[in-house]
């Protein structure tokens, strides 16, 4: 940390196994026919770079610059029958960058965009890297319900954002946002 500048810098690995069986049976059972069972052992890995820097520019303006690169190794289908134990490598540079400006004391106009990787499972529920750019989240296990479009490993998520806030003198905060997120 410098007098304008903070750096933040890390590496992250993860990695971990899944243990996944299923058993497809005729109902009702006949004697002609065998219960379909299959059983894998896969593995996700997960590498992670990144570097922020947030820069005092001068007083009222606020920048930060970053970038991450993340390579993200997972199996392709191990929720539905049939499961597989092929695996699927995906890799992503994402930039990174935030503006906060406050033009008065109670004032302040905040925007952001963010490139992102998703994980699988647990690993989209651990995160060293900050959560946080210009005030607007980065970091979202997925936009649609899992219940929903069921598991979306190593999904590529982009936000763009924008806000403005303002503090009453009776001490209420007003705040207005916008945001387009969009995942693949």
């Amino acid at each position: 940390q410098k007098e304008k500048h903070t750096l933040i810098a890390g590496v992250r690995f993860q990695t971990g196994e899944s243990d996944t069986r299923t058993a497809l049976e005729k109902l009702p059972p006949s004697l002609d026919r065998y219960p379909v069972t299959q059983a894998h052992m896969t593995d996700v890995q997960r590498w992670s770079l990144y570097a922020y820097d947030h820069w005092q520019v001068w007083e009222p303006l606020w920048l930060t610059l970053g970038v991450s690169y993340d390579a993200l190794r997972y199996p392709e289908n191990i929720d539905l029958p049939p499961i597989s134990d092929d695996h699927h490598d995906t890799d992503l540079v994402s930039p990174k960058v935030g503006v906060v400006w406050t033009p008065l004391d109670s004032t302040s106009l905040r925007a952001a965009y963010t490139r992102s990787l998703g994980g699988l499972y647990y690993d989209t529920s651990v995160r060293l890297e900050p959560t946080q750019v210009g005030g607007f989240n980065q970091a979202f296990r997925s936009l649609a319900p899992e219940s929903v479009v069921g598991l979306a490993a190593g999904t590529e998520f982009e936000t763009w954002s924008v806000g403005l806030d303002h503090r009453l003198p009776t001490r209420t905060n007003l705040g207005v946002e916008g945001e387009i997120l969009r995942s693949e």
